[in-house]
């Protein structure tokens, strides 16, 4: 579905999609807030609105706008599990630098998801 380039922020699709990948890619929360700031209904269409909205979620709180994070969070709430939105939480309460273990053991004991332990919360 690519988009005439004049049109729209000047990016068709796939270069929406790609300077998305390497912001992604890059680890650059900041790009990425910049981009779904931007360009949030588009994204939204391309890689799904609760994809495109826990992406901006996190990023906004890795930036160092974890009053934003947390809004946004409780503003698009529906979007999300509650699993998905308990990770999230995780995400913010580290982005404040505040230690995030607490929240990591209440995970675990509420969540019975094979996942709900993973290694990838610990990193």
């Amino acid at each position: 579905m690519a988009r005439d380039a004049r049109t729209d922020g000047g990016w068709t699709d796939d270069e929406l999609c790609g300077s998305f990948a390497i912001a992604l890619n890059l680890n650059n929360p900041s790009r990425l807030v910049e981009l779904l700031e931007k360009y949030q209904e588009r994204l939204s269409k391309l890689i799904g609105e609760n994809v495109a909205t826990a992406i901006r979620i996190s990023a906004l709180a890795r930036s160092g706008d974890v009053v934003a994070s947390k809004g946004l969070l409780d503003k698009s709430s529906a979007l999300f599990s509650d699993y998905q939105k308990d990770r999230l939480e995780i995400e913010i309460v580290r982005a404040s630098g505040q230690n995030p273990i607490a929240n990591l053991i209440d995970l675990c004991n509420k969540h019975s998801e094979p996942m709900g332990c993973g290694h990838s919360l610990l990193n």
